[in-house]
């Protein structure tokens, strides 16, 4: 402002100096013509640099608002690929504990897995479901298997079986539902 202020100055006075210094005043309505032209020029440049900054401004804002949705879009897509990765992770270990147990057994089994950690993902269950009924013969070859291949603890296993129609669950009190029914959760 001050800068505008004292270019308005210097205008008066080189208005002033050339208007006494024209000869016989001939050329004098040609000075003040574009002494006003110039004048108006002066004057409206302090708010076409205000509109430029605002223009600035404006272009500032829309480019923090396109970083701001990328960025969330970014990170979208990030928990989408995490999710993805930790189903495809959790299907692989069922296919493949799936799997072993089958060849241990000789019979088609079922397994389900739930992981607990967000960057080390640890097995935290492991639900078998065995077809006929309840051998405790079995249920041993099967958690010592796990454990001794996958490192699966003991207690991180449950049994369901499946015979005749019926369902049954085999394994501690934590693996019943919360009505206290024996059906499966699954």
């Amino acid at each position: 402002m001050y800068e505008w202020m004292k270019n308005l100055a210097v205008y008066y006075i080189l208005l002033c100096t050339v208007v006494n210094l024209s000869p016989d005043g001939k050329y004098t309505r040609y000075f003040r013509y574009f002494m006003g032209l110039f004048l108006i020029t002066m004057i409206c440049t302090p708010i076409f640099s205000l509109l430029r900054s605002r223009g600035e401004l404006e272009e500032s804002f829309q480019k923090y608002l396109l970083e701001a949705e990328l960025s969330d879009a970014s990170y979208m897509q990030e928990n989408v690929q995490e999710q993805y990765l930790r189903e495809g992770y959790v299907e692989e270990i069922q296919n493949e504990l799936k799997e072993s147990l089958t060849r241990l057994l000789g019979e088609e089994t079922w397994v389900e897995v739930s992981l607990a950690g967000e960057e080390t993902m640890k097995i935290t269950e492991v639900r078998v479901l065995l077809p006929g009924d309840r051998d405790i013969s079995r249920e041993e070859a099967v958690k010592k298997n796990l454990e001794q291949v996958y490192g699966i603890v003991e207690g991180a296993v449950s049994f369901l079986y499946k015979g005749d129609g019926t369902e049954a669950v085999a394994g501690d009190s934590s693996d019943r539902n919360a009505s206290g029914s024996d059906s499966p959760a699954f």
